[in-house]
């Protein structure tokens, strides 16, 4: 029989659990956003020889809607499946392929939008997309896995037995 003593533990447990995985998740967003706006606005303007041409537009079309939900399609598309893998690894591989999906997409719309996109700029903006999802994705991975070792990983195990 449980008792109310125990419930309160359980109940601790699992509070404790969600508060790390959601506060990780957050981090990892916030440090990508970061990173991602540091890209932008210092490296990305400057990339392509004098005037940016990622502000020319040759048809009235937001191709830059990718900024807008990148962060919630990464969370749930990359970042909480590869916390659920058994390898740092593969939780990299999720994130890397990921990224570069995304990115290419954003990339193609730029492309089609747009009246002049440096080809040196767009391979650049490719890597770094696929460079950002794999280090948000590893890590999450390492945040979460790093919480969930030693003595924490025993009691998870005996909670999950009730």
């Amino acid at each position: 029989m449980t008792t109310p003593a125990r419930l309160e533990t359980l109940h601790t447990t699992r509070f404790s659990r969600f508060h790390r995985y959601a506060l990780a998740c957050a981090g990892v967003l916030a440090a990508a956003m970061l990173l991602n706006l540091l890209w932008l606005g210092l490296f990305g303007y400057d990339f392509t020889l004098g005037v940016p041409t990622l502000w020319q537009r040759a048809v009235p079309v937001r191709s830059d809607i990718n900024l807008d939900h990148y962060p919630l399609v990464l969370l749930l598309l990359a970042i909480i499946p590869a916390l659920d893998q058994p390898r740092w690894r593969n939780a990299a591989a999720l994130g890397c392929v990921y990224g570069l999906v995304v990115q290419g997409g954003y990339l193609l719309a730029h492309m089609g939008t747009l009246k002049a996109v440096s080809s040196d700029w767009l391979m650049a903006d490719w890597a770094w997309g696929g460079l950002l999802s794999t280090l948000a994705t590893t890590t999450a991975w390492f945040v979460r896995h790093r919480q969930t070792h030693g003595r924490q990983r025993v009691v998870y195990r005996a909670v999950g037995r009730l």
